[in-house]
């Protein structure tokens, strides 16, 4: 003998679409009985079925609302690391999460300002190094003065190529 559950459905057709489950179930060997138009006998399994989706509703909207937004939207971050001597000035502004693109920066202290040349990101990341030394600025930094850093802070800023700030930040530099 086979038990039947009065379950009350709401949006009816809708849940049967869902389920794939026609009125007259030939699997089951029975028709449901309808008793009016929002309510319908359905067997164990069935319910089981119902009980499922409606419990693992709210945690499977909430996953998907998670992984659209993550999916959709990696925030740029910048790294700023310096240095400063004596007698040099060393930065190092490094952009992650960055579109495909030609990016430069900008680093500034106090009243000294310096903007990198662009240059392509690799992959989605772009590095530039600002020094005040000699050799460094052979291999590619952008010169700066050996006093350019003012009070041990820095802020840098990265920028696309229609000159709009990306991605900015600061940092307090390690005296050595």
């Amino acid at each position: 003998m086979r038990r039947f559950f009065l379950v009350r459905v709401v949006f009816r057709s809708r849940l049967h679409a869902l389920l794939n489950v026609p009125a007259a179930n030939p699997e089951i060997g029975a028709v449901r009985k309808q008793v009016d138009p929002l309510t319908t006998f359905v067997t164990l399994k069935e319910r089981d079925i119902i009980m499922t989706i409606v419990k693992s509703l709210p945690s499977l909207l909430a996953a998907a609302a998670l992984c659209a937004i993550s999916a959709g939207v990696a925030a740029q971050t910048i790294d700023i690391k310096c240095e400063t001597r004596s007698n040099r000035s060393k930065a190092s502004v490094d952009g992650k999460n960055l579109a495909q693109g030609n990016y430069s920066a900008v680093l500034t202290s106090g009243a000294n300002q310096a903007q990198s040349p662009y240059q392509a990101s690799v992959g989605d990341e772009a590095e530039f190094d600002f020094d005040s030394n000699r050799g460094d600025i052979a291999e590619g930094a952008t010169p700066i003065a050996p006093n350019f850093i003012k009070r041990n802070r820095v802020k840098g800023a990265i920028l696309d190529v229609n000159g709009n700030v990306v991605v900015r930040g600061s940092a307090i530099c390690r005296d050595r």
